[in-house]
């Protein structure tokens, strides 16, 4: 009786239920894709035509049946597209990543398109929208560079202007103007409808409506309790409320977590009017799924759409509807109507889009191949690939190589799949699309052939198609859309979520920090209904992770502060089957991988990072790294990644996934955390490449060099076998086929292409608004890069 502490061992025996593990199984095709995302569509003033935006191009459609096509022959991304009021003209804005943003208009009918806007770099325009009389286009225009690098959200403020359609002449109505808005005209013309930023005198979303010459503001509506007090809490419902209110000033309508509610003015004498769920004016939501809200016919239809789908509807109609709920006492005590209603019109919009993949046959002879399936490794080995899916893998002297292959000796190379971040917040811009994304370029040159998003925003999905059908050059990507942060408040709430989600194309569904393990349940539950998986945010506490595991859900985000491990935890994780990633790059308590890396990446930079990274941000981690508290061979985060070997040790399934702090070599980073834990190399390389295939319920077509499977790999100049590091000294990329150089993403195989040119490549932000010379580039570590060469024969 010292006062010493003292483990005392001890066994109990402990019997947990688990509920169902929900796991669902996808196939990857090389069928043409149906595209679900489209954007802006509305109809021309005769009702005879649709215009929309899909894959960065304009279409038009015949209404009711007619299939559309392009309207417009241009090299630059095109969007929101908006019929004049007399039908004859549709405005619709442009976006190249090296000349910047314009505003145009075209005749409905086809031909030359006008440019409204001077050339300017660094502009980018949003919102195109008509007056009245067509003699004007209101449109925001952002110029500080927060649009470009993808900080588009209600923080980013650009100016309000008034462009002149005869003469092209600007005049500016307001500045401070959040660019992701709902851009209207009064009935008369006269004014202009936006929602203001946040400030102290407008605290919550507020529609106003200024003059031409931005003066006389008046509040026309507010938010001021729509949300929950989640929401509320976390702001992040605010920042994409959308609001309209109808010309005749009858109604007002909201976008919210990509829902529709709408209430009725009751006097316009009595604006503005506070929209609240404890307020006197009826909230009725009509909508589980709305985008692009806007009003025709004066106010007299109120139109929106959602992913390939554009509706239209009398809001007389939902409030109709709404009446004969009350009587028939469906009113929710939450303040707020939910009724079912059948749009007036709704179309379909059809468009079948082919996928990327290499036509072709190749043979890569000579190499030593990690196959991953299995322990299997194949040291003279060759792959046949032909269109874009492997047909025969094996040694040099047991695969017959077709007389029509290309033959690429690899002779002192090594060969192994591509790797899968399964937690890779990759973010370009919303609404305005880059033409190239730095972030997928560095994603595919350091070798990440297929990447999941966890928590995005809506334009994920438009993304992930662009770069499913080649128009951009990157990973693979799966996208849940926007995490589940918004409380849900039933089981068909649950089911609306997860039918949006259904309806966009996604494979899995991220609930995100749900109050309630009732509410975490009505998630997973919607989510085994409709044949979708289910990933949750972890949290520090591993006590609010573990009931996510009993209950059965696919995939848990993060890493709890684990503390010491006992068999319990592990057999529990084993025997649930549960993914986790436990992201060691943003690793909780202590030293994260992200700050340990970028110090040590700061004394020996890479230069591909140079390569394919802003400028900026490049040389700002080189000349000014987060100092890590500990250089030793021991860091914080690697004794989480001891834990993590332990779950994969006792039969538990552990995933890569690096956050996208540092895109590209940051996944490199998170895989050599993973391997600090105890991992053997193999095992590190498994867990970032077949078992993340497994995890995305993917597993029958990628994660391992197999016949029957897509033709994703990786050729390393030295054998990751031998030391982890080498998965830097990265020589080619292939994905579905198409090889590439891994220094430059040229395309080597089968066509002969250069990689697209994108802005801030080749200097900063800074330097090149004012045309200054940067400084002095530190001396940057050569290891891991080859000449831009062409294979061998």
């Amino acid at each position: 009786m010292n006062g010493d502490d003292h483990i005392i061992p001890f066994l109990a025996q402990v019997h947990v239920d688990l509920g169902a593990f929900n796991y669902n199984t996808f196939s990857l095709t090389y069928d043409s894709l149906q595209v679900r995302y489209t954007r802006s569509a509305n109809t021309r003033s005769d009702g005879h035509q649709l215009v929309f935006s899909a894959l960065n191009r304009i279409y038009v459609m015949d209404l009711p049946n007619g299939r559309p096509h392009i309207l417009i022959d241009q090299s630059v991304g095109q969007y929101q597209p908006f019929y004049s009021p007399d039908g004859k003209w549709i405005a619709y804005v442009t976006r190249s990543d090296i000349n910047g943003g314009a505003v145009w208009r075209i005749p409905s009918t086809g031909g030359t398109p006008e440019k409204l806007t001077s050339d300017n770099p660094f502009a980018i325009y949003n919102e195109p929208t008509w007056a009245p009389d067509g003699s004007n286009l209101a449109v925001l225009r952002d110029t500080s560079s927060q649009f470009i690098l993808g900080l588009l959200n209600n923080r980013v403020l650009g100016e309000l202007d008034l462009l002149s359609v005869k003469d092209h002449s600007i005049r500016n109505v307001a500045r401070r103007v959040p660019m992701e808005n709902n851009l209207a005209f009064s009935r008369e013309g006269n004014r202009i409808n936006f929602i203001t930023a946040e400030s102290d005198s407008f605290p919550t979303p507020t529609l106003v409506s200024v003059d031409l010459n931005g003066k006389n503001l008046h509040r026309l509506t507010f938010m001021s309790g729509l949300g929950t007090p989640s929401q509320l809490a976390e702001n992040e419902s605010y920042d994409r409320t959308q609001m309209t209110v109808s010309p005749d000033y009858k109604y007002a309508i909201y976008e919210i977590n990509e829902e529709l509610y709408l209430s009725p003015i009751l006097d316009e004498a009595f604006l503005p009017v506070g929209i609240s769920r404890n307020g006197t004016i009826p909230i009725v939501k009509f909508s589980e799924g709305g985008k692009d809200i806007h009003w025709e016919n004066g106010g007299k239809t109120f139109c929106w759409s959602y992913g390939n789908k554009f509706f239209r509807i009398d809001p007389a109609k939902i409030m109709l509807t709404a009446e004969e709920s009350k009587r028939d006492s469906t009113i929710y005590d939450n303040g707020i109507i939910k009724v079912h209603v059948v749009p007036d019109e709704a179309i379909i919009i059809k468009i079948n889009a082919p996928r990327q993949y290499a036509h072709g046959t190749i043979a890569l002879t000579n190499a030593r191949i990690i196959t991953m399936k299995g322990n299997k490794i194949i040291e003279h080995g060759v792959i046949v690939i032909s269109d874009g899916k492997f047909v025969a893998v094996g040694t040099v002297d047991g695969v017959s190589i077709p007389k029509e292959a290309k033959v690429i000796d690899l002779k002192g190379k090594t060969i192994m799949p591509g790797l899968i971040d399964l937690h890779d917040h990759l973010d370009p811009s919303e609404a305005i699309f880059e033409q190239q994304s730095w972030e997928f370029l560095a994603n595919l040159a350091y070798g990440i052939t297929t990447a999941r998003n966890p928590s995005s925003d809506f334009d994920s999905f438009g993304y992930s198609e662009l770069l499913e059908t080649g128009q951009m050059i990157g990973p693979r990507l799966f996208t849940v859309g926007v995490g589940v942060k918004h409380s849900l408040e039933s089981l068909e709430d649950a089911r609306s979520v997860v039918r949006k989600r259904v309806t966009m194309g996604a494979t899995c569904i991220k609930q995100y920090l749900q109050p309630t393990r009732l509410q975490k349940q009505w998630l997973l539950i919607a989510s085994r209904e409709y044949g979708l998986n289910m990933t949750n945010e972890g949290d520090y506490d591993m006590k609010y992770s573990l009931p996510m595991i009993k209950d059965g859900s696919t995939g848990v985000e993060h890493n709890p502060l684990w503390g010491n491990v006992y068999n319990d935890v592990l057999q529990f994780m084993s025997e649930a089957g549960t993914w986790h990633t436990p992201t060691l790059m943003v690793s909780r308590g202590g030293v994260s991988g992200t700050d340990y890396f970028r110090w040590l990446f700061s004394k020996s930079p890479d230069k591909k990072a140079a390569s394919f990274w802003p400028t900026d941000r490049y040389y700002g981690f080189i000349r000014h790294p987060k100092p890590a508290k500990s250089d030793s061979a021991f860091p914080d985060f690697a004794r989480v990644s001891r834990v993590e070997t332990n779950i994969r040790r006792h039969g538990g399934h552990v995933a890569m996934g690096a956050h996208g702090n540092d895109p590209g070599i940051g996944s490199h980073w998170e895989l050599w955390a993973l391997q600090m834990g105890g991992l053997s190399n193999l095992e590190a390389l498994q867990e970032a490449t077949v078992d993340g295939a497994k995890a995305l319920g993917m597993g029958q077509d990628l994660g391992s060099i197999e016949p029957g499977k897509i033709a994703d790999l990786i050729v390393l100049d030295k054998n990751p076998l031998d030391d982890i590091h080498n998965t830097l000294s990265i020589r080619y990329v292939m994905k579905g086929g198409i090889l590439y150089d891994g220094n430059t993403l040229n395309e080597l195989w089968p066509e002969k292409k250069k990689c697209p040119e994108w802005r801030y490549k080749d200097g900063n932000i800074a330097s090149q608004k004012t045309g200054q010379s940067q400084s002095p580039k530190p001396n940057v570590n050569q290891n891991s890069m080859q000449d831009d060469d062409e294979p061998t024969n």
